[in-house]
């Protein structure tokens, strides 16, 4: 077996083609069951951007500077004082 496909062969492969791959062998089809996918995966992992984009129902360009840098500050109710 040539290099170039052991390489390949050995390759992890990605989320993406996994759920293309399968998305495929469904009436949906690989591209929706990707949009599904991403939208799922941003819910989980609590991307905010990724979030407001499935709510509100467009798709809009990421920001350059995203996520912010600065953290807001922790309620009075999350800091355990009365």
């Amino acid at each position: 077996m040539p290099e170039e496909q052991t390489q390949a062969a050995l390759k992890n492969p990605l989320y993406s083609d996994i759920v293309r791959g399968t998305g495929d062998l469904t009436p949906m089809g690989a591209d929706v069951a990707q949009v599904v996918r991403s939208g799922c995966s941003a819910l989980a992992h609590g991307d905010a951007f990724g979030t407001l984009s499935i709510l509100d129902g467009r798709s809009w360009p990421k920001p350059a500077a995203w996520p912010p840098s600065v953290s807001p500050a922790p309620s009075a109710a999350c800091s355990g004082a009365p």
